[in-house]
């Protein structure tokens, strides 16, 4: 009898465990996938000096958009030109940096 009481405890702690993982995997590749996917960012072709207007960044393109993997997108990345509009930027960009709305800032 302790032998069957012993079984079905450990099939019963085995089905727990599986039925914890599940939602553990579904959970994580799901989050893996969706951040790992491709995604567009504007990068800097050459040095845009402190103070360029958007709309000069887009006229005489200063950038190009690419696509990476999205874990390498940086934080605040732009990825559409149209963010541009109005403003200036902050500070210096170099070449192939990835262009974010911390580097821009409204003209005073």
């Amino acid at each position: 009898m302790s032998r069957t009481v012993a079984l079905w405890v450990s099939v019963a702690l085995l089905l727990g465990v599986a039925l914890g993982a599940i939602p553990t995997f579904l959970i994580f590749h799901g989050s893996k996938s969706s951040s790992t996917g491709p995604g567009t960012v504007l990068v800097a072709k050459r040095l845009i000096p402190k103070g360029t207007s958007g709309f000069s960044i887009a006229a005489q393109n200063l950038f190009v958009v690419v696509t990476v993997p999205k874990v390498q997108i940086a934080p605040k990345a732009i990825s559409d030109p149209a963010v541009l509009q109005g403003r200036v930027s902050a500070a210096d960009i170099y070449p192939r940096e990835q262009l974010a709305t911390s580097d821009f800032t409204t003209p005073h």
